[in-house]
């Protein structure tokens, strides 16, 4: 019999984004595509599997002595009590043994808001889905990390630059920790990945020499990851590369449109939903307690069912049983009829304050690059003027700035000039001059504010004037101190 194909979700800031899996023989999936559009008038509600993003999902990190024991697990709902800001019924939580050096036994909490996760699940059911798991982001993309290192034994790191948030994994074979960088602007400047390294440098300080990774990937849109892995490898000294797991799922000799590039930045986390949990892997639930009670019933419904009409056939009962499941569905249908408005609603909170949250991420960027653009002109204006007492005889005829953009680096700025060359009064160019010249470059190649120097323009054809024109890209360097 040929396994039924698997549908995973995730949603990202652009909405939610769908895929349906393969499996194959061995153990293996191949991508089919994204769900149908029409998935929400088909009748019925398609079973899935749903990853929360980062920014739903509180996580703790705590240790407990590695000798308690049996007591182990109350110590844990204990700290899950406290560690969150709700608690009780309103409260879904789960943990897992993390990586730990030492005494102590390091333990991972993650918790939900109960109407969070209810106000997901409705928002799934408009349109069509019905969620059989929820697991946070995190998670899935450690399951696919192992999935497609499967001999890999010296441990790992693993950055999902794929949302608003950061999430940083160190992974050794099951167990794994976690930390979550709140990002203030996505531009992906130099700034960005020295904090990712210190987040880095903060797990790896609580971990033995053993559990340290000493390679590493990172997850998100080919563009971004790409340019990610190279700034990691900079700073970190081993190699870390673009997570891509679209060869591994592909299928061979597939000629329909391959997945968009937001489609292929959370792909990672949907194969990571789609595949089984690993023998020893440790696996985070967070379902409401009646859809969980719910879904277990219906794994063991086809075992029910047939065990029930076994008896039917024996007692000639077989009318008496349509009817009871007529009127069970007559039932169903009038409780989802009456629960409808109230869905709605959850959809439409849930809507704005996702609109909410965009807004503010906005603002904060427009903060930061407004914070950068007061700097970097009196920076640069200081350095420039000690680059002028250097070469001596030298002055400034005009500056011409280029436009501030959001890439890494800073604009352009144009210096036009002129310097007075005592040693060739009648025209060409001294030695004095040269060694001017020189003393210039080079003391304002070194400056804090300047990335780049382009090649430069001299013209010794006035009598006594080297007239000079140089281009110097604005930035920063770690020399400056610059805080994040």
């Amino acid at each position: 019999m040929r396994p039924k194909p698997i549908l995973a979700a995730t949603e990202v800031a652009g909405g939610l984004i769908t895929a349906v899996f393969e499996p194959q023989r061995g153990g293996s999936l191949r991508w089919v595509g994204p769900a149908p559009s029409s998935a929400a008038t088909a009748g019925s509600l398609r079973a899935c599997r749903y990853a929360l993003p980062a920014s739903a999902v509180w996580y703790r990190m705590f240790r407990v002595p590695a000798a308690v024991g049996r007591g182990r697990d109350r110590i844990i709902a204990f700290e899950a009590a406290r560690a969150f800001p709700v608690a009780g019924s309103a409260l879904i939580w789960d943990s897992l043994g993390s990586l730990a050096s030492g005494e102590e036994a390091a333990q991972l909490l993650v918790g939900l808001r109960a109407d969070e996760a209810e106000a997901r699940i409705a928002g799934l059911r408009l349109q069509g889905l019905r969620p059989t798991r929820l697991e946070p982001v995190a998670s899935a993309l450690y399951r696919s990390f192992r999935h497609l290192n499967p001999g890999e034994c010296r441990p790992g790191l693993l950055v999902d630059c794929g949302g608003a948030t950061v999430q940083v994994m160190v992974v050794d074979g099951p167990r794994w920790t976690l930390r979550i960088v709140a990002e203030v602007s996505s531009a992906g400047g130099p700034s960005r990945w020295d904090r990712i390294h210190l987040e880095i440098a903060r797990i790896t300080a609580g971990l033995g020499p053993a559990h340290s990774p000493v390679w590493g990937v990172v997850a998100g849109e080919p563009a971004r990851a790409s340019l990610a892995a190279g700034a990691l490898t900079l700073r970190l000294g081993f190699p870390v590369v673009p997570f891509d797991v679209w060869p591994a799922v592909r299928k061979p000799g597939e000629t329909g449109p391959p997945p968009t590039d937001e489609q292929r930045a959370v792909l990672p986390v949907l194969l990571g939903l789609a595949l089984p949990p690993a023998r020893d892997e440790q696996t985070l639930v967070l379902m409401p307690r009646d859809l969980l009670a719910q879904e277990n019933r219906g794994r063991r419904r086809p075992a029910l069912v047939a065990a029930s009409a076994a008896v039917v056939l024996s007692l000639s009962a077989l009318a008496w049983r349509a009817a009871e499941r007529a009127a069970e569905a007559t039932e169903r249908k009038e409780r989802l009829r009456r629960e409808l408005p109230a869905l709605q609603e959850a959809h439409r909170a849930m809507t704005a304050k996702v609109a909410w949250e965009r807004a503010q991420q906005e603002r904060l960027v427009r903060a930061q690059t407004l914070h950068d653009t007061r700097g970097v002109w009196p920076r640069f204006l200081t350095d420039l003027q000690r680059a002028m007492d250097a070469a001596g005889d030298a002055w400034i005829d005009r500056l011409e700035p280029g436009a501030l953009t959001e890439e890494a680096g800073g604009p352009w700025v144009t210096v036009h000039g002129r310097l007075l060359d005592r040693g060739t009064p009648a025209g060409g160019a001294s030695e004095e001059a040269r060694r001017s010249v020189k003393a210039m470059l080079s003391t304002l190649g070194a400056a804090p504010s300047v990335r780049q120097l382009a090649p430069e323009r001299f013209s010794p054809d006035e009598p006594g004037i080297l007239r000079f024109e140089l281009r110097a890209r604005l930035g920063w360097t770690a020399a400056e101190g610059r805080e994040p």
